[in-house]
């Protein structure tokens, strides 16, 4: 504590003898922190409330009330903070140092999570301090917080403000990039390219302009023109070379990208013509030669020994990690790696997750793996596979690369295959569908080989022939049922007409009269009547071969009985295990229509699914309020839409005018219809709005998708918030809209058989489309959204059965 005393002394002569106008800020500031060291933080805010008495305004007086205003934060005291901050604004001149407190105050605010406050705040600041005093921080946290309160198209706004008004030398990058990114994400790739090259006209070489090359060539990735992201990247080169400045992450890309098109050629001619590359980038691209010639060991061996003459290059070192990895010697490979995890990139940690696993450290490889991405962290036991299928995993974004841009070939001896694999960054799966390996049993026998050399005998990787087994159930309009699977059929006959008891039930769920046992009871006496023995005794033996081959069980009802179909199956309960069929895990429940997909249909462009919400309000209807259910979606489609994984487009008047000047903006995969579904005369309706008159213009399933006529050829799923368009009652049980629509190509269609909460609807939507976004299949996405929804409800309601799947894709695959 003596120190500390001197050290108080010291400060205390400083602040008496440094004119208040000579840089006295600093030993304030100075002598606040070393009081925080000793927990006399109120003496700290006492040091600094004088110094901001004792300093004319002018003189960096802005760090004494940003200082004064975090110690104040630390210790929970926000509006004390808000308040600091908000004098110096009023205090300070605005062309001293002011954007630090405009900056800071909006960060408080949403730490509030009072987002309007905030953004009124920053474009306080926008307004007032003039444009050469550092604005792009404002304009960038505005933009962030417009995103964040789901108004992307105002953050677009706001960024496009500030790259007109800020000199082109005062960070302007920043603008760029983070407007792009927003372009990217709402679909406007084309607009996010030119404002790229406006900025790269712009800016000087030395003012962050890397970011926006690295960025231009993404989004050229992205679009399937690798080639020409290359040669732009050499464009970039050459005219840096010119100023005696080369870009190293663009060096880089151009080096990885060829070795990803496995084009040595290209790699060697690029190195040539240009004489005075470092030389850490000449090693960096005769490593990866070797890679592209099979040549692992001698990969290793030249990068180690470039490392070992003093040269300092992280990402050299990685790949000599992955070269030693790749010809079987992994405590070579963990030497390598060892400095880099001090780097902080994530792909250091899979590489070291994949060494820690071939030297037979699991605990090792499992920290490594949650330290790469802690959404994994949960995960019990890890494989090859797992990490192999993170390797195949593209990037949905434009603020990361994937592990393939890194790491672009993959030899046998990491997968077991009989080739190499290679894929470039962005670009789709390369590995086998079904790739998996044996559970964690790394130790392979260790060989000879003729040299002398120790090395490993390449891992087999195990392919499964499916991920579920199918079990379908067919109940014909006389009642004859059938069931089949791998495991054979088995046949009975059923009466099609429904139990007292069961419609009794039904009546008091539709009422919402409903506990977690009557539930159960009446899902339970649906298995019984719809289950008999024979089909039981043969859905438990199909059950025990996907347990013992650890896959899912698909099953699939085919119901042409309609006075079966028409009830809400999704209640099917068995009472042997003790679960609802629709929200079991293990199992993916469908209403399936035997009407074989066109190969066509399925979607496996790498872009973003496109959705196109319709937000059906008629005057005369129970009044629904499309802003709501805008901000709904939004919500709900929150990660997708930040993924780049979705874009999102609403029709809040949906008359046919409407919908068709969408279609014109956006060409839909994805439909959800949010309205009114009417059961007329035995035909389902849905209830869309008149041209003139505001009020309902019914429509039946063939003139719905004749609304659609011309950009209907990949529209995968139509997703149906409504009251009735999942009930049919015809024999085919093709009158409801639903499977009508499934029986006039839609490959799915999801529907809600009973009025929803909205509460329900966030739910639902929510998990529901961030799975089918990961191109999960659609009716494991219906399943886990039925469970979220009975996981945050409970099953003491009908919630977590309202939701019906129809299709006909049979693999549940409509977007790859």
């Amino acid at each position: 504590m003596e120190c500390y005393d001197k050290a108080f002394a010291v400060f205390k002569q400083g602040i008496e003898c440094v004119p208040p106008n000579k840089s006295l800020a600093s030993l304030y500031i100075s002598y606040s922190e070393m009081l925080v060291q000793i927990e006399e933080n109120d003496m700290a805010i006492d040091v600094l409330q004088q110094g901001i008495e004792c300093i004319p305004p002018n003189n960096s007086l802005a760090d004494l009330f940003n200082t004064h205003s975090k110690l104040l934060v630390q210790m929970k005291r926000y509006d004390e903070a808000l308040n600091v901050l908000q004098r110096g604004i009023k205090y300070i001149p605005t062309d001293k140092s002011l954007v630090i407190l405009y900056r800071s105050k909006g960060e408080i605010l949403a730490i509030l999570q009072r987002y309007n406050e905030a953004i009124t705040v920053l474009k306080e600041g926008i307004r007032r301090i003039p444009t050469d005093k550092s604005l792009t921080s404002l304009y960038c946290l505005c933009g962030d917080l417009l995103v964040k309160t789901s108004k992307t198209n105002k953050a677009i706004t706001v960024l496009k403000h500030g790259i007109d008004r800020i000199p082109p030398d005062k960070s302007l990058s920043a603008l760029y990039t983070r407007c792009s990114d927003l372009l990217f994400r709402t679909g406007k790739r084309e607009l996010a390219m030119s404002l790229l090259e406006e900025g790269i006209n712009d800016i000087p070489l030395n003012k962050g302009l890397t970011a926006l090359y690295n960025m231009y060539a993404k989004l050229l990735i992205f679009s399937g023109k690798t080639p020409d992201a290359i040669r732009y990247f050499i464009n970039c080169v050459n005219i840096s070379a010119s100023t005696q400045t080369y870009l190293a992450s663009v060096v880089e890309s151009i080096i990885l990208l060829y070795a990803a098109l496995q084009d040595d050629k290209k790699i060697v001619e690029f190195i040539q013509e240009r004489k005075g590359l470092p030389l850490q980038y000449t090693a960096l691209a005769q490593t990866l030669i070797y890679h592209i010639r099979n040549h692992w060991e001698n990969a290793a061996e030249y990068a180690r020994n470039v490392r070992k003459s003093g040269i300092r290059y992280p990402l050299l070192a990685t790949i000599e990690a992955f070269s030693w990895l790749c010809c079987g010697q992994a405590e070579r490979a963990l030497d390598a790696i060892f400095a880099n995890l001090k780097e902080e990139q994530s792909f250091h940690h899979w590489l070291h997750s994949f060494i820690q696993l071939r030297l037979d450290n699991f605990e090792e490889a499992k920290q490594a793996l949650a330290t790469y991405d802690g959404r994994l962290a949960s995960l019990q036991e890890i494989d090859e596979a797992t990490l192999l299928n993170l390797w195949d995993r593209p990037s949905t974004t434009l603020e990361q690369y994937d592990l393939a841009y890194y790491f672009p070939i993959l030899p046998t001896a990491l997968t077991g295959l009989p080739h190499s694999v290679t894929r470039v960054v962005y670009h789709p799966s390369v590995l086998p569908a079904h790739i998996k390996s044996k559970k964690s049993s790394h130790s392979q026998p260790i060989r000879k080989r003729e040299n002398g050399i120790e090395g490993i005998n390449p891992r087999k990787v195990e392919t499964m022939p499916e991920e579920y087994i199918d079990f379908d159930l067919h109940i014909e309009a006389s009642g004859h049922a059938t069931a089949s699977s791998l495991e054979g059929e088995a046949s009975a006959h059923i009466s099609t007409q429904v139990p007292s008891n069961i419609r009794l039930s039904l009546k008091l769920i539709e009422q919402r009269q409903t506990d977690a046992e009557l539930l159960k009871e009446v899902g339970h006496l649906l298995y019984d009547w719809l289950f008999p023995n024979s089909i039981h005794t043969h859905l438990r033996q199909t059950e025990a071969v996907a347990r013992r081959d650890k896959v899912k069980l698909r099953l699939r009802l085919r119901i042409e009985a309609s006075t079966i179909a028409s009830l809400p199956l999704e209640f099917i309960y068995r009472s042997e295990g003790g679960y609802f069929l629709a929200t079991n895990p293990d199992t993916v429940l469908s209403r399936y229509l035997n009407l074989p997909l066109p190969q066509e249909y399925v979607r496996r462009r790498q872009s973003p699914l496109h959705m196109l919400a319709i937000v059906a309000d008629p005057t005369d209807q129970v009044r629904l309020d499309p802003d709501e259910w805008e901000t709904i979606m939004k919500e709900a489609l929150d990660k997708p839409l930040t993924d780049n994984q979705m874009t999102l487009y609403t029709v809040k008047r949906a008359t046919r005018k409407g919908i068709r000047d969408a279609l014109l903006k956006q060409k839909p995969d994805i439909i959800q219809f949010i309205g009114h579904g009417i059961y007329q005369n035995g035909k389902g309706y849905l209830a869309l709005v008149d041209e003139e008159t505001d009020q309902t213009w019914l429509v039946d399933d063939e003139r719905f998708t004749n609304l659609f006529a011309g950009y209907i050829a990949h529209l995968g799923l139509i997703g149906m918030a409504t009251c009735e368009s999942a009930t049919s009652d015809n024999p085919q049980g093709f009158l409801g809209i639903a499977p009508q629509l499934v029986q006039r190509g839609i490959p799915a269609v999801v529907a809600m058989q009973y009025k929803v909460f909205i509460k329900t609807a966030k739910i639902f939507l929510e998990d529901f489309y961030t799975c089918v976004a990961a191109h999960k299949p659609i009716d494991w996405a219906v399943q886990s959204a039925r469970n979220a929804v009975s996981l945050e409800l409970e099953l003491s309601n009908r919630e977590f059965a309202t939701p019906v799947l129809y299709m006909r894709a049979k693999d549940g695959n409509v977007f790859g």
